[in-house]
């Protein structure tokens, strides 16, 4: 059996990879921990995977572990080209993770329960979109 704390961003990670590769190249996409420089003038993507407090999902010691959490992808586009450009990306994000969207990763699977886009915000010399995916695992410790 797989660590799902492995298993989650891997799911998540792989569907924003499907999706963001062909839009913004794959070597524009940051990972946590991996050493990364974006290319000046060139949109770029970075995936974190923000678990949250784990709780019991019954009553008794046998019972699940609820695991929630949110996938943030932070998009970045060059100042001064308007909001077009990260708003296509993030759309696609959103329709790529609808509600009821089920991600598996080997004994994991990843329920997304909703994703949305935040207000964006100035980062010199950047234009960032905040896109948050919430998701939720239920598994057996």
């Amino acid at each position: 059996m797989s660590p799902p704390l492995l298993d989650i961003p891997q799911a998540l990670e792989l569907r924003a990879r499907e999706v963001l590769a062909p839009l913004l190249g794959e070597g524009n996409l940051a990972y946590p921990n991996i050493v990364f420089t974006p290319t000046p003038g060139v949109p770029w993507a970075r995936l974190d995977c923000l678990p949250a407090r784990t709780s019991p999902a019954g009553a008794g010691v046998d019972s699940h572990t609820r695991r929630p959490g949110v996938f943030q992808v932070l998009l970045f586009h060059p100042l001064g080209e308007g909001t077009a450009g990260s708003l296509t990306v993030a759309q696609a994000l959103c329709d790529a993770f609808k509600r009821g969207t089920r991600l598996e990763r080997n004994d994991t699977v990843v329920s997304i329960h909703s994703a949305s886009v935040g207000p964006a915000l100035r980062d010199e010399p950047w234009w960032a979109t905040p896109v948050s995916i919430s998701w939720l695992v239920h598994s057996l410790d």
